[in-house]
């Protein structure tokens, strides 16, 4: 063999060596990709395991979330039901009990003047004894307490004349005296007042809400009753009062709001109910009006000392030695626009859609 060919053929070995093993070494990455791609799908089956198993639970725990509130729900539902239930059979049993068939009957004078055989009517309740009183201002109480969302104004103040043209001497027909019927008539205020202080004080726990008492006096009989006395939150209230006429346990006051051209006058008393007898002023927030206290020594003369409460006593006792005519305490309430009372539930629906315009213009205030 010439040696020029012999060494033409080592080379050609040579190349087609370093050719196989380029080859070779070309497998080395292709492995690696191999196991990144089979590692990448056990990777996405993993992910989509997890995935598939937070989902489950998340869908469970929402289940079973919306079956508790669900379950919830229908108890408070149900709950609700049976406690209107409840107080609807206790508002008929309290209201026939409380008239007794009186609206139904008229008086013995009324059937006779209508030409009418009054001993073929049916018998009128008549409140001849102090027990009936009681039995009628426990009623009152009753009713009061577990239906503060019913005006029963109209009942409190026909007893409290009842009870008023007795002690006067108007009615003789009835066994009751006039001390006894001045200090019924005291027990019917205090109910009023605890009625009235249940309702300020569930009116406190509103925010903003602002409570503030008026001293008003009276001397002489023949003067006009001024403000007296204001309390540290009195300039914050924004209203001008001005009493106009005391008596007998009626208040009239002219309120006139600030910076505002007109005035409202209206009398307070010891029924009414800031819950119900309430009004708003002009920047939209409400006020309510209460009488807290009334002592008129030249009305009650005698009978001051009958009062039912030794503090009252002792007020009373007081303003008689200042030889005043009349004294008065006036609570202003005044609370969010946001309240609704009973007689305001027609105006919900327009509440709601100023809220729900409100939000969206909050919404869209974010976005810009």
């Amino acid at each position: 063999m010439p040696e020029g060919t012999g060494a033409a053929m080592s080379d050609d070995f040579d190349r087609a060596g370093e050719v196989g093993g380029s080859r070779e070494g070309g497998r080395g990455p292709k492995d690696v990709w191999d196991k990144i791609r089979a590692t990448g799908t056990a990777l996405v089956a993993l992910v989509v395991g997890v995935t598939g198993y937070m989902f489950n639970s998340w869908q469970s725990e929402l289940n079973r979330d919306s079956a508790e509130m669900r379950f919830y729900t229908d108890l408070l539902a149900q709950r609700e039901q049976a406690d209107s239930d409840i107080r609807a059979k206790m508002f008929n049993t309290l209201f026939n009990a409380y008239f007794g068939g009186q609206l139904a009957a008229g008086s013995d004078e009324e059937a006779a003047a209508a030409g009418e055989d009054a001993s073929a009517a049916p018998a009128r309740t008549t409140l001849t004894t102090v027990r009936d009183i009681h039995n009628r201002i426990m009623f009152l109480d009753l009713l009061a307490r577990n239906f503060e969302g019913i005006d029963i104004r109209p009942l409190f103040e026909d007893l409290n004349q009842y009870l008023t043209d007795i002690w006067k001497g108007a009615r003789a027909d009835v066994s009751i005296g006039r001390a006894e019927a001045f200090r019924e008539r005291e027990i019917l205020r205090r109910a009023a007042r605890g009625v009235v202080d249940r309702q300020t004080a569930y009116l406190q726990g509103l925010e903003g809400t602002r409570v503030e008492s008026v001293r008003i006096e009276q001397h002489p009989c023949d003067a006009k009753p001024k403000v007296v006395e204001w309390g540290d939150n009195a300039g914050k209230l924004g209203l001008y009062v001005k009493p106009d006429h005391m008596a007998d346990g009626v208040v009239s006051v002219v309120l006139r709001p600030d910076r505002q051209a007109y005035e409202a006058a209206f009398d307070v008393t010891f029924f009414d109910m800031p819950i119900i007898e309430n009004f708003q002023l002009p920047d939209g927030r409400r006020m309510a009006v209460t009488l807290e206290k009334y002592f008129s020594p030249s009305e009650y003369g005698d009978y001051g000392h009958l009062l039912p409460d030794a503090r009252l006593r002792e007020d009373y006792e007081f303003i008689d030695s200042s030889e005043l005519c009349r004294s008065a305490v006036l609570r202003f309430i005044r609370f969010s626009d946001i309240y609704i009372g009973p007689r305001d539930r027609p105006l919900i629906e327009e509440l709601i859609t100023s809220t729900l315009d409100s939000t969206a213009d909050t919404a869209d205030t974010a976005a810009e």
